[in-house]
């Protein structure tokens, strides 16, 4: 199951850095609980049910300014990239551990600036109030969805896995070890069977606790995401505010 991949190490370092987050919270306890289910499917030895207890919902929680202002914030602003960001990290989630060691935060997250840098440089906030908000709501789809996917990474633990702080983390090829040049045998006849396919791509052994992660491209990408978003704020309050 891909929402389980490295799930034990992801779960404790969400427990570990949640906060005040009640939203990290249940998403540790959520974990947990697959994990749980899991090994009760392998053993007959299965984990106290009474630990599957889970924090509800947002809806039905008292709001708090540490969960529902981003959420509140994050649906304005991204109704469109929010759930394709959630979808595009299921995606990427899917090719590791075969393809991908660990989860790429880096690269998504340079992905929004990319996308994103057209908007303040060509953005034109004069016209009336539809003119100046349109463009920029609808222009920032597509670098939220990016962002979106970078950030579920890091809230799903993923900083945990060494790997995840490089841009593009492949899982390295199998080693080809060549029996005949190695013992000195015959070369291949055509009454041999046919050679084995390429080898796959196999995880090799690698620290995942604690993670070496290069913070400079992560810090980076956050930094400049950081500010196109709060462009972006700036500039649609600003025209919600400006008379028209």
């Amino acid at each position: 199951m891909p929402a389980l991949v490295y799930g034990e190490v992801r779960a404790a370092w969400i427990g570990r850095y949640e906060g005040e987050s009640l939203c990290q919270t249940r998403r540790a306890e959520r974990l947990g609980r697959a994990l749980r289910a899991r090994a009760r499917s392998r053993a007959a030895l299965a984990p106290d049910a009474h630990d599957d207890k889970i924090t509800p919902r947002l809806i039905f929680r008292k709001p708090n300014l540490v969960d529902t202002l981003p959420v509140l914030l994050a649906l304005v602003a991204a109704p469109v990239g929010w759930p394709v960001g959630f979808l595009a990290y299921r995606a990427i989630v899917r090719l590791i551990p075969d393809h991908l060691r660990a989860y790429p935060i880096p690269a998504l997250l340079w992905a929004g600036v990319v996308c994103g840098w057209p908007l303040p440089v060509f953005y034109d906030g004069s016209g009336d109030l539809w003119s100046v908000f349109e463009p920029a709501w609808y222009w920032a789809q597509i670098p939220a969805t990016f962002f979106v996917a970078g950030v579920y990474g890091i809230l799903e633990g993923w900083l945990a896995i060494d790997g995840s702080g490089d841009c593009w983390p492949l899982t390295p090829l199998a080693p080809v070890i060549n029996a005949e040049l190695m013992l000195r045998l015959p070369m291949t006849t055509v009454f041999d069977p046919p050679p084995k396919p390429e080898p796959k791509r196999k995880i090799a052994f690698y620290r995942t606790m604690p993670a070496q992660i290069r913070w400079l491209p992560l810090a980076g990408g956050a930094v400049f995401g950081t500010a196109l978003i709060l462009w972006f704020y700036f500039e649609v309050f600003s025209a919600l505010l400006a008379p028209h």
